[in-house]
């Protein structure tokens, strides 16, 4: 008798066990069980959430030229008065194969203006197991730079797995920009600093 044989007596038992059919969550509950014991390994189901802190240091200059006159440099943390924030994010995830989808919730600064533009990345990415799969250590860097003007983003940490479903990590990241006249506009505005962070997964 097989594996999968015997999982599917299981199932059926559970759903036509007398004390279980007036259980409203006896049907779903056969679905996820049915689900796990019999979904192909390559459209296995996954979802989790996972929250992060970073506690970043701001810096940043500002320039704006118009008609031709070169505008004064403004420092944005003496002059605007804008200083360090910390970054809380949380988001949750669902995954199917080799697919995910991810929904995010993060929080910056309360007074901005959002620009939204697509931007071409590109990444890089690498992991290296210091002890069996309990811990690791990775990095992670993505960007793109076009006529003087760059992003990017890169941060190195240290990854820990106690248990399958649970990960927890800790390291360093920076993020930069500069601006250099696009629209009149030069700018930099440099992000770095430590971040942690919780993921529970299934």
């Amino acid at each position: 008798m097989t594996a999968e044989v015997v999982n599917l007596i299981l199932v059926l038992r559970c759903v036509y066990n007398p004390q279980v059919e007036k259980n409203l969550f006896a049907v779903p509950g056969t679905l996820v069980l049915m689900t796990i014991f019999f979904t192909p390994s390559v459209y296995a189901l996954g979802f989790g959430a996972h929250a992060e802190y970073w506690i970043p240091t701001f810096k940043g200059d500002l320039r704006v030229d118009g008609n031709g006159v070169e505008g004064t440099e403004i420092n944005l943390n003496n002059d605007l008065g804008i200083s360090n924030e910390n970054f809380p994010g949380v988001e949750a995830f669902f995954g199917v194969g080799n697919h995910e989808l991810r929904l995010m919730n993060s929080s910056v600064y309360d007074n901005k203006k959002d620009i939204h533009v697509p931007i071409p990345m590109i990444g890089l990415g690498a992991k290296i197991g210091l002890l069996a799969n309990i811990l690791e250590a990775r990095a992670k860097f993505v960007g793109m730079g076009y006529s003087g003007s760059f992003f990017y983003d890169a941060m190195a940490d240290f990854n820990v797995t106690p248990f399958p479903f649970l990960n927890i990590h800790g390291g360093y990241r920076a993020m930069s920009l500069k601006i250099d006249d696009v629209s009149d506009i030069y700018a930099t505005m440099d992000f770095y600093g430590p971040y942690a962070g919780l993921a529970i997964s299934f």
